[in-house]
């Protein structure tokens, strides 16, 4: 009797350590794959370019609720985890977008779940309280680690130099850089003179050993553009994906620079990029990646965007077409760039003639009329094919809001500004009013010759009329010999100068007119 009596209390003593000793963690088995999405330089494109398949249906191929729905779609059909990351020129560069100074867009971001962005240059056109507004709406962080405020030496309170995110046991260190020479070619460059932009490898080697200590995977967001981005990683071998920006690269295939992945998805909202990264779960290190097929195309037919994010966009995109579909004149030629070989605007072109000519013809400088106008190419932002010319066309020429801005300018510092324009292979500058002459053999500050202004040599001591735009007389672009010009006046926007120029002179037909030559 006594032995069932001990055989049932060790059974029952048994039962009850069974209840509540804690069930042994099972860990994973295999590796972990990861899954990085990313957009970059999106500049407001809230619609696509509407094309027809070999089945001759249509479709649209872009445009950004599209790209979300994208996006929306990838992070279902993914394996494992995703990181879904932004490395800037977000909102800028549309008229609908413009206006809304992205807080749609941020809003739409917010509900597919984004996890960290950085900065663009053009983030700050619209002016650092702009940016101040999107970060506080923002459910997500925006890193900038190259930025700080000149009064403290420290990163805006509302932004982060960096993070670190855990999924499934390995720690993620994501570090954003913004556009270090942003200050220079920024219309805000007044109100940028509140933080120090700081050179984005200076910033990364020093705050590179405090992000590893935390975390086993480094990742880099870069609006540095792509041949620093190739410069970083040669020199920072312990980073090991740079998602870039900025240039509007598409990276088809993965460029790899010993142990750094570095990725970029092109421009306007045309693809996502999808990097899958397959990480050893022992020695939390990569051991392999996506090589090929990076970029995956935003088509209509396929985005499968959620209700709620598109009814986001509806109403701007109808308030946009409204405007943008209005036909101001036509065009009896096709309004294309120039370009240098490796892809910037550069020289003389019709579309570039047809900006200056206008400003010119606009006669905004005063009692005086202009003697010349000066416009700087990287402002040229895209073509119009010969035909009927919508506002809308014409604003994605010119998207930034320029106005115009007349003073009176030495010989001397025109001269000047041309020598900067001259970057050889690069002429960074359209003239109207004028001729000149550049030689890229000769040294920098050497280049220019033969200035002609309406027909006669300039006299580097006369005083000139000239119409330009606020960018350049804030000296955007480096274009400090600008700020010696007195007597400004500031009118119109460019846009519309150059729109109410087409209705009064339509059909345009600028011409290629031998105003800038390269000496052979």
């Amino acid at each position: 009797m006594y032995r069932h009596l001990l055989a049932l209390a060790v059974l029952i003593l048994s039962l009850l350590v069974a209840c509540v000793a804690p069930t042994p963690t099972i860990a994973p088995a295999g590796p972990l794959k990861v899954t990085l999405l990313h957009t970059n330089d999106m500049h407001g494109y809230l619609e696509g370019q509407m094309l027809t398949g070999s089945d001759g249906k249509s479709f649209e191929f872009g445009g950004l609720p599209h790209a979300l729905g994208t996006i929306a779609r990838l992070k279902r059909e993914a394996a494992g985890p995703v990181l879904l990351f932004d490395t800037g020129d977000l909102w800028v560069g549309t008229l609908a977008s413009n206006r809304d100074q992205g807080k749609t867009i941020i809003a739409a971001m917010n509900a597919i779940g984004y996890d960290a962005m950085t900065l663009g240059n053009h983030d700050f056109d619209q002016g650092v309280a702009v940016v101040q507004a999107r970060a506080s709406e923002a459910r997500f962080p925006i890193l900038i680690a190259n930025i700080v405020e000149a009064s403290s030496g420290k990163v805006p309170g509302w932004a982060k130099a960096y993070i670190v995110k855990e999924i499934a046991g390995i720690r993620f260190g994501i570090i954003g850089v913004a556009y270090a020479r942003t200050p220079g070619i920024s219309s805000k460059v007044k109100e940028l003179q509140a933080f120090k932009f700081i050179d984005e490898l200076e910033t990364l080697r020093q705050i590179l050993p405090e992000v590893k200590r935390q975390a086993d995977v480094i990742i880099v967001l870069s609006h540095a553009g792509f041949d620093a981005d190739q410069r970083i990683a040669e020199a920072l071998p312990d980073i090991n994906v740079i998602v870039g920006g900025h240039t509007h690269t598409e990276l088809r295939t993965p460029k790899v620079i010993g142990n750094t992945i570095i990725v970029q998805a092109g421009a306007r909202a045309q693809h996502i990029g999808r990097l899958e990264l397959t990480i050893d779960r022992a020695s939390k290190r990569i051991v392999d990646y996506t090589r090929n097929n990076l970029l995956v195309a935003v088509v209509s037919n396929k985005a499968e965007t959620p209700q709620d994010i598109a009814a986001m966009f509806d109403k701007l995109i109808a308030e946009g077409r409204t405007a943008t579909r209005r036909v101001i004149g036509e065009t009896a030629i096709d309004l294309l760039r120039a370009y240098t070989p490796d892809g910037r605007t550069s020289g003389e072109h019709p579309a570039g003639n047809l900006v200056v000519d206008a400003m010119l013809w606009a006669n905004q400088a005063g009692d005086t009329p202009a003697d010349v106008a000066i416009h700087n190419n990287a402002g040229i932002r895209a073509d119009i094919p010969r035909g009927p010319i919508t506002y809308g066309q014409l604003y994605e020429m010119l998207p930034f809001d320029n106005v115009l801005v007349a003073m009176d300018l030495k010989g001397e510092h025109i001269k000047a500004v041309l020598e900067v324009a001259a970057s050889c292979p690069r002429v960074n500058t359209l003239v109207a009013g004028m001729s000149f002459t550049y030689n890229c053999a000769l040294p920098a500050g050497n280049r220019i010759s033969n200035i002609l202004i309406r027909g006669k040599p300039m006299e580097l001591q006369k005083v000139y009329r000239v119409q330009t735009i606020d960018y350049l007389a804030n000296g955007g672009d480096g274009q400090v010999a600008f700020k010696e010009g007195t007597n400004l006046i500031y009118g119109d926007p460019v846009v519309d100068v150059v729109a109410a120029y087409i209705m009064q002179n339509s059909p345009v037909r600028p011409r290629v007119e031998g105003r800038i030559v390269e000496a052979r």
